[in-house]
């Protein structure tokens, strides 16, 4: 029987932000066969909404939109320029509902799982003291996650009140009205944004991981001799000397007689990869994808990753290195982060690591691959 509470709920979807760091809009971003936006939509059809509105300052295609099972609205600003309160606020003054999920478009990860266990509790949204129904406000890491949190509709004269004072904070909501945070950290994979174009490249490694046998990653370079087989070496060892099994692949353009001391196969196995292989021209057939071959010799033997080295054909996801000068690598979109053998910081674009300090490189690694 589906939970009454149910016939009280909308879901408001944040969708109309000016995304600057990402530099385009976000809801729009690929994702699987659809958007950010519409996968978000599609996902939403596990649970029973009364409603959902879109929160958006774009024209939208009715097209781009999978079938909703409840009334579907799409709404626009009244306060312009205001970020996501100024969302919230026209999504609540159109709404009829008397709670709503509310959640930013950019959650690629996020299932409802969530709000299905914190519904299974109707005591959450037993009136305070003051008549008031709390804000049920998921908290990762420490860090309150206001875009993914359930919200009762009579909040909003307090929004109205801090778009009136200048205050574009949803947080600042917190300040005057009864909240329950829900420690998520548990689920924080689920919580995972995508505000920039690192975040959104880093998002993609992730689900393409989820759906590999063995996990994948490629060590890119230009041209030969930037340290390639250096970097694959140093995580090689550095994952195996925290107990993974990691297996090694190398793409090269010319035929490989036999394997010597000291080619790149061997310095692998020395590093403690559990196999070492070659892919040359013999072995990519007539009319072939030179990654795809690469990608399915990757998931022929068992391993918790397999690093692929090869100066241009490695598939998504990439990590570009050139060890031998101080210049800037072309990020492209399947390159996730560039590794150096100096310090340097990250930006929106990509991650960059030093190979002097894998105690960054290692973990992000890990997280990225899902391992």
């Amino acid at each position: 029987m589906t939970n009454p509470i149910y016939a009280h709920i909308g879901l408001i979807i944040l969708a109309g932000g000016r995304s600057s760091r990402m530099g385009c809009d976000k809801a729009s971003l690929p994702w699987h066969n659809g958007t950010l936006l519409s996968e978000l939509l599609r996902r939403s059809l596990c649970l029973p909404f009364r409603e959902i509105i879109i929160s958006i300052n774009a024209p939208l295609p009715d097209q781009s939109l999978p079938s909703a099972a409840c009334p579907l609205q799409i709404v626009a600003d009244t306060y312009k320029d205001c970020g996501p309160l100024g969302g919230l606020e026209a999504a609540l003054r159109t709404g009829t509902c008397d709670y709503y999920a509310v959640l930013s478009a950019d959650l690629p990860f996020y299932d409802f799982s969530p709000l299905q266990d914190w519904l299974a509790h109707p005591q959450w949204l037993t009136p305070d003291t003051t008549g008031l129904i709390p804000i049920l406000l998921p908290v990762v890491k420490g860090r309150d996650q206001p875009l993914a949190a359930l919200y009762p509709a009579n909040i909003y004269p307090a929004v109205i009140a801090a778009l009136r004072r200048h205050d574009y904070r949803v947080r600042s909501l917190y300040d005057t009205l009864p909240v329950c945070r829900i420690n998520e950290t548990k689920h924080a994979f689920l919580y995972t944004n995508t505000n920039t174009p690192s975040a959104y490249k880093d998002a993609r490694a992730c689900e393409v991981s989820r759906h590999r046998t063995v996990p994948v990653i490629s060590i890119t370079g230009d041209h030969s001799g930037v340290g390639k087989t250096t970097a694959a070496t140093a995580i090689i060892r550095a994952l195996h000397d925290r107990g993974y099994c990691i297996g090694y692949i190398k793409s090269t353009h010319h035929p490989v007689r036999a394997e010597k001391k000291g080619s790149d196969t061997d310095r692998a196995l020395q590093s403690g990869a559990a196999f070492a292989l070659t892919c040359t021209p013999a072995d990519v057939p007539a009319h072939k994808d030179k990654e795809a071959v690469l990608l399915a010799l990757s998931q022929q033997h068992p391993a918790d990753l397999v690093i692929i080295e090869s100066r241009c054909h490695g598939p998504f996801p990439r990590m570009e290195t050139n060890l031998t000068a101080k210049i800037a690598l072309n990020t492209t979109d399947d390159v996730i982060a560039t590794l150096h053998d100096y310090d340097c910081s990250d930006d929106d674009v990509c991650h960059h690591f030093s190979l002097s300090h894998t105690d960054r490189l290692i973990p992000y690694i890990l997280t990225i691959m899902g391992i």
